[in-house]
């Protein structure tokens, strides 16, 4: 028992597929799939019965497992000598196209290709080296504009990536190389690269197993865990949020970058509900430093006046209660009310 697709059945026609290393190695039209040693696709051969040709067209990558060549060859006849119709070179974000003549060596045609990215494709420069170049920027997951905002190309899939609706400009070569989630399409074979894996939308399943095991689910071969419209995979190395989620109303997910080149805002993090505010706690009012005015004492025999008494004319008397932090030399005035609506007021040095 595995999670290894075996066999469809569409319209009465049954499918088979076979495996090596874990990789399929034949898919209809394509007899002989060969993988390397890191599960990289090395080389696709398809069969045209009616032309009695078969092209086989080779893969190349660079130390960081990241695809450098493309080329196709032709074999005319049974054992004869393949002849090259044409190769892709990518060089970081510079791809150049060549498709040669009958001869495999004389170059046709030329194509370069300009690509801009920020956390996804943007745009996309197509030049041939003597006309103007033709710039292809990419709106969502498929409109094409150029440099006017004139549509080049739009074009509608299935969740998992089947083309449903095209429109192209005809004097245009359309659609682009990049295609559904903006991966490579590969006119080939119809499979879309994906850094690591290569992903055919046909099926709905990546081509060989996950790199990571069964860290992103027990299904190996699953593309988004079966779950493209909230998830998306743009490495295949693991699969991404496409939009925020929250789970519940106090909870709510931003994007953060993983390990698998997902862009940040496309990856979940969850951050908890800020916690309730807490009343700031109560201050103590500051020691008094005022002079504070008293009715006099109920009068008694014998009383006097003490340090901190004044007697005035009238009857009136200050009782000064606190005078707090007041240096030496510091002139001060002393103010009172008379209830009998007689003021007065004394200045000290103190």
């Amino acid at each position: 028992m595995s999670n290894r697709l075996s066999r469809t059945l569409s319209d009465s026609t049954v499918e088979t597929y076979a495996y090596e290393g874990g990789c399929i190695s034949s898919i209809g039209g394509f007899p002989s799939l060969r993988w390397n040693l890191k599960d990289m696709l090395r080389s696709t051969t398809s069969e045209k019965a009616a032309e009695r040709v078969s092209d086989t067209t080779y893969f190349v990558y660079d130390i960081n497992d990241s695809r450098i060549r493309k080329e196709t060859e032709r074999s005319v006849t049974p054992g004869g000598a393949p002849i090259q119709t044409k190769a892709t070179i990518s060089l970081l974000s510079l791809g150049i196209r060549r498709n040669f003549a009958s001869d495999g060596i004389t170059v046709a045609s030329s194509q370069q290709l300009v690509h801009i990215r920020g956390d996804d494709l943007v745009a996309v420069i197509q030049s041939d080296g003597y006309g103007s170049a033709l710039e292809r920027y990419r709106l969502g997951n498929g409109l094409e504009l150029d440099g006017k905002g004139n549509v080049i190309s739009y074009e509608e899939y299935s969740p998992f990536g089947v083309s449903t609706l095209r429109v192209c400009r005809a004097d245009v070569q359309s659609p682009s190389k990049f295609r559904y989630s903006n991966y490579e399409r590969d006119s080939e074979t119809d499979l879309d690269y994906c850094k690591v894996r290569y992903y055919t939308s046909r099926l709905g399943r990546w081509t060989s197993p996950d790199p990571s095991g069964m860290e992103n689910g027990l299904s190996i071969y699953a593309y988004c865990g079966n779950d493209p419209i909230n998830l998306h995979d743009l490495s295949g190395r693991g699969k991404g949020w496409r939009v925020p989620k929250a789970e519940a109303k106090d909870e709510a997910y931003v994007m953060k970058r993983g390990n698998d080149g997902t862009p940040e805002r496309f990856r979940p993090r969850y951050i908890p509900p800020a916690p309730a505010a807490v009343p700031p706690a109560p201050v103590a009012p500051p020691a008094p430093n005022f002079i504070l005015l008293l009715p006099p004492p109920a009068p008694h025999q014998g009383h006097q006046h003490g340090p901190n008494e004044m007697q005035f004319d009238g009857g009136f008397q200050l009782w000064i209660t606190r005078i707090a932090d007041l240096p030496p030399r510091l002139d001060y005035t002393i103010q009172w009310a008379d209830l009998s609506s007689n003021c007065g007021r004394d200045s000290k040095n103190g």
